[in-house]
């Protein structure tokens, strides 16, 4: 579907940008060439109950050791804004395209996920 939203936007608004953002625990920016080769992140936690806060401000703590399965659709959108705000233009427009509820979500510099059960957080 990406594929086809960048063709038809290339083909008939050759002028316009387009950015990617990929979703999961955090929001990263994708290469276009890229995007064929995206894959659905592992799920690395099974238990039908899961609460897990992160604090991303601490030096030891990186991305890569918080389960990427998660969905932060705040994140992403954060990300669009920073991106379209560098845009010199009156109309802005953010498409999301998403398979799961969001599960993911920052308050400051803290990471919450939660299960898609619903489940609330422990924080």
């Amino acid at each position: 579907m990406a594929l086809t939203l960048e063709g038809l936007i290339r083909r008939e608004y050759p002028g316009d940008y387009l950015e990617f953002v990929q979703l999961f625990s955090f929001a990263k920016v994708v290469e276009r060439g890229k995007i064929v080769q995206l894959m659905p992140k592992p799920v690395t936690l099974h238990d039908p109950v899961v609460r897990l806060w992160v604090d991303m401000s601490r030096t030891d703590v990186s991305e890569y050791q918080v389960p990427p399965h998660f969905t932060n659709i705040q994140h992403g959108l954060a990300t669009a804004r920073r991106l379209l705000a560098a845009q010199d233009t009156p109309n802005r427009q953010i498409v999301l395209i998403t398979d799961g509820l969001p599960t993911a979500h920052f308050e400051d510099q803290i990471l919450y996920t939660r299960s898609a059960n619903g489940v609330g957080y422990d924080a």
